[in-house]
């Protein structure tokens, strides 16, 4: 009698691993389990978990509950009847999402646990970036605004913000920044992503259509605002190096003999910026101090000439650093 239901019971068992209907005999049932298209991921795999999450051909297995707590687009997802065919692995219901396995993994291993995002380590520009996304996609509000407070604070408002921070993108990553000021409606983080856009070649970034999502590629608009950025930096760039480099240097301050060595210096150094002025290097690259390293013959200034160029400059930078937003008729009280 006994082994009649415990037969029974193994068999109901089978069943509902697999996915087979009640009437399903045990011959039906597969011996092993299920092949898949997907490969586990390392750590998201709980062997008692209960929905599996695929994205790139990776499949994260985890418990429906949790995922239901964080996010609202999950649990109204949970709650809509399953087909009777659709994918199951292991029993378990398969769900195929659009996102890469990367992006996907850190929305997880924040829900999970591993990640307590932001802190305590400062996180990576794509995990910020992933999550950014991903928590607006999902409705997971806590990661909407940490992610959010991250994005403002690797692109400030603030010019001291801006010049203690070691932070570098490539130009996909100030791309994906611009969309993400759209898509988070953070507008105060484009001058700088569009900034950072302009220091590469412009004319390789592909334009998207409006109402397309692509995160490598801008819109018409966008490319517009930007090229018109770039030209202004070019033009102000010249216009700042052509007042540091016009200006007397006082007397009284000067190491060198008789004052004329520095002063020779500036002079020459404003003939050669006049007659190249077509070929002005890093010509975008209007935020960073570069005295006595771009333009030749700095190095023979005295020390104490060339700390007060260095301050000229950090203030010419600092001048042009609240202009940003104008050049891009952009109005932003934060700025500063």
């Amino acid at each position: 009698m006994s082994s009649g239901i415990s037969d029974r019971n193994t068999s109901k068992r089978r069943r509902e691993e697999y996915g087979a209907d009640e009437d399903a005999t045990e011959s039906d049932i597969p011996s092993k389990p299920p092949t898949s298209d997907f490969e586990s991921d390392s750590t998201l795999w709980f062997e008692d978990g209960n929905v599996i999450m695929v994205a790139d051909s990776v499949g994260f297995r985890l418990y429906r509950g949790v995922l239901s707590a964080r996010s609202t687009v999950f649990q109204n997802l949970f709650q809509i009847p399953q087909p009777t065919d659709g994918e199951t692995y292991e029993g378990c219901p398969v769900i195929r999402l659009q996102d890469t396995a990367e992006d996907l993994r850190h929305l997880l291993r924040a829900f999970m646990g591993y990640t307590n995002f932001p802190d305590p380590a400062r996180p990576t520009f794509k995990e910020v970036v992933a999550l950014a996304r991903l928590s607006h996609k999902y409705d997971v509000e806590d990661l909407q605004k940490a992610s959010e407070a991250q994005l403002k604070s690797m692109f400030p408002t603030r010019y001291e913000d801006w010049e203690s921070m070691k932070l570098s993108l490539s130009l996909e990553d100030a791309i994906q920044a611009i969309n993400l000021a759209h898509l988070t409606n953070t507008p105060s983080i484009l001058p700088l992503a569009m900034y950072r856009c302009c220091k590469f070649p412009l004319e390789s970034i592909p334009h998207i259509p409006p109402d397309k999502a692509n995160t490598a590629a801008l819109s018409s608009s966008d490319r517009e605002r930007c090229f018109k950025l770039q030209g202004w930096l070019k033009y102000q760039k010249y216009r700042s190096r052509l007042k540091l480099y016009n200006s007397n240097l006082p007397p009284t301050s000067c190491e060198s003999d008789n004052h004329s060595p520095c002063t020779y210096v500036l002079q020459s150094i404003l003939k050669k910026l006049i007659a190249s002025s077509s070929d002005l290097p890093q010509p975008y690259a209007l935020l960073e101090t570069q005295t006595g390293h771009e333009l030749p013959g700095m190095k023979h200034l005295c020390k104490a000439c060339r700390s007060i160029m260095d301050q000229r400059e950090r203030a010419e930078i600092r001048s042009l650093w609240r202009q940003i937003p104008l050049a891009l008729d952009m109005n932003l009280p934060e700025w500063c």
